[in-house]
């Protein structure tokens, strides 16, 4: 911690999701480290929102290094290897993708210092000039041809092999190019190079197969940083990697210590025995909100709370029950009590900022004042409960939660609260995780469900595939509330295969609005993506999930 500065101004994928549903947003966004992009970020609030605005405002940084920077994690990432590696905040330093994010999601090189599309199936890279692995050999065609077809080999059994369904073959097509050739269009393959296409040194991967990314047998990579200590349990000490391509981050040395218990963790930055969390409990964010010492930012995560409603059984098959109850959520109360004011009340499912980088400032605001929102509304609630089955209520709703979320507990007794006005009483009950999820994906007496989901890309087909594709609604899959019609399937279609972007994303946006006004999802909160910094220092740059990618190099002194 210390520092020497001076000022300057300035459906096998529905498996991977399965899995990963709590990490999801982090473990992807962030699968690969990257130059931090110089496009310009940020962007207007979409209109229709609350006041309550998600933003990360950092000072500005000044110039100088940090000797060591120690950053408190939940829990182990197990493997030291970009595709197995049940966690991204530690190994997402050490390698690098084809492309990255910018903050606002949009794609922008990486190794890859450009590519293009040229035709429905076929993506050319060419890859910087004179990059190197850290221990100084040179990154060749053959080293990156290796690792994308470790995505696809069964003995790596590779989660990331998912996006790969369309992927036939990845050639050299020049000294500094490759070619990925797909057996059919897929338009979210262009996702996949900034995700799962991560490079690491064929030699040693293939000499150290057996023991890959275990202690001493970490793959070599290209990323900012390579580790010098590591261990499953405790955590890792990382250093800079000297032949990085990109610019050398301020931070010499990052040490990763694994500190489960939330309280522990705030003590640890309010001591500061740690310098940053990225494992900041929301549920508690009024209490770590008044660390002295600490700034916490909560940037864009499009991340949703969603309830879901089985349409295809009694008593959620009745639509006018579904929006009875969508009107008795107090959303902007659940925000605020239970959130301290950093979510942001949900209107559909699909936060604005997926669509940002496809709609300018006016049709995003357009759309988003379409998706019908449920404003908390207790005589609405009433006038749509008299037009169901059940005007007079009478009904008992038993909810299981996820042990894990305790948020939810919050959430629901809020919402117990109101819907007893219409004499509907709500039940709930916190299941140990593994039971929760077994029970779930069973696809079974689903009713009403409250679940958390976190975007794999930015793109909207990343919500509507999984929670309103005809073929997501059976076992092991995502459709908890089996919307789907022939008018849904007709959108989907146009989402997951035509070639023109604007079409799939104005399908994506029609989806989410048809599920909103069927009230099949409810949408109720809007989530943060949130990271808790000691003030010495600063985030360089705008802040989102999706500059989580290269976080580590963005660290700064804080101008004073």
């Amino acid at each position: 911690m210390t520092r020497t500065a001076t000022r300057s101004t300035r459906s096998t994928r529905t498996r991977l999701f399965r899995c990963l549903v709590p990490l999801l947003a982090v473990a992807l966004a962030g699968a690969c480290a990257g130059k931090s992009p110089s496009d310009d970020g940020g962007g207007d609030d979409a209109g229709g929102s609350s006041g309550n605005e998600l933003s990360a405002d950092f000072p500005a940084a000044a110039d100088g290094d940090i000797s060591s920077f120690t950053v408190g994690i939940a829990a182990g990432q197990g493997r030291y290897d970009p595709l197995l590696a049940t966690t991204s905040v530690i190994v997402v330093n050490s390698y690098d993708c084809l492309l990255t994010w910018n903050d606002k999601g949009e794609l922008v090189p990486g190794l890859a210092e450009s590519w293009e599309q040229t035709s429905d199936t076929t993506y050319v890279y060419h890859l910087r000039e004179g990059l190197k692995f850290w221990d100084g050999s040179p990154v060749t065609v053959d080293d990156v041809i290796f690792s994308l077809k470790r995505n696809v080999d069964p003995a790596v059994a590779s989660p990331y092999g998912v996006y790969y369904t369309a992927f036939q073959d990845v050639t050299a097509t020049g000294p500094n190019e490759i070619t990925v050739t797909l057996s059919r269009p897929d338009p979210y393959w262009r996702y996949a190079s900034a995700i799962a296409t991560t490079v690491i040194q064929q030699q040693f991967a293939v000499e150290n197969a057996e023991n890959l990314g275990t202690p001493g047998v970490i793959p070599i990579g290209t990323g900012p940083y390579l580790p010098s200590e590591y261990s499953p349990a405790t955590g890792a000490a990382l250093v800079r990697n000297e032949h990085y391509w990109g610019e050398q981050p301020a931070v010499e040395e990052l040490v990763f210590s694994v500190v489960p218990d939330p309280e522990s963790r705030r003590l640890a930055l309010e001591s500061g025995a740690i310098d940053a969390t990225w494992d900041v409990p929301l549920e508690q964010a009024r209490l770590w909100d008044q660390i002295p010492n600490v700034r916490i930012g909560y940037g864009p995560g499009g991340n949703t709370k969603i309830f879901s409603f089985d349409v295809t059984a009694p008593p959620f098959d009745d639509v006018h029950l579904r929006r009875a109850i969508a009107y008795a959520i107090d959303r902007e109360g659940i925000a605020n009590s239970v959130f301290n004011g950093h979510a942001e009340p949900a209107r559909g499912v699909v936060p604005p900022e997926i669509f940002e980088i496809f709609f300018d400032e006016q049709q995003l605001a357009d759309w988003y004042d379409s998706v019908p929102a449920y404003e908390f509304d207790m005589d609405k609630a009433k006038e749509e409960l008299a037009q169901s089955a059940y005007p007079d209520g009478g009904l008992t709703i038993e909810l299981p939660f996820q042990a894990s979320q305790t948020v939810d507990q919050d959430i629901l007794a809020t919402v117990q609260q109101n819907l007893r006005e219409l004499n509907i009483e709500l039940t709930y009950q916190s299941m140990p995780d593994t039971q929760y999820f077994a029970e779930l994906y069973r696809h079974e007496d689903l009713g009403m469900q409250l679940f958390y989901f976190g975007p794999t890309y930015p793109d909207p087909f990343t919500y509507t595939f999984y929670m309103m594709a005809e073929s997501q609604a059976v076992p092991n899959a995502f459709n908890f509330a089996n919307f789907h019609s022939d008018a849904s399937e007709e959108l989907m279609a146009i989402q997951e295969t035509d070639p023109d972007l604007q079409a799939r994303v104005e399908a994506g946006a029609e989806l989410v609005r048809m599920a909103a006004d069927d009230a099949a999802y409810v949408g109720i909160a809007f989530l943060p993506f949130p990271v808790a910094l000691n003030r010495e220092y600063t985030i360089d740059g705008d802040f989102s999930i999706w500059t989580f990618a290269n976080w580590a190099s963005r660290i700064r002194i804080a101008e004073s």
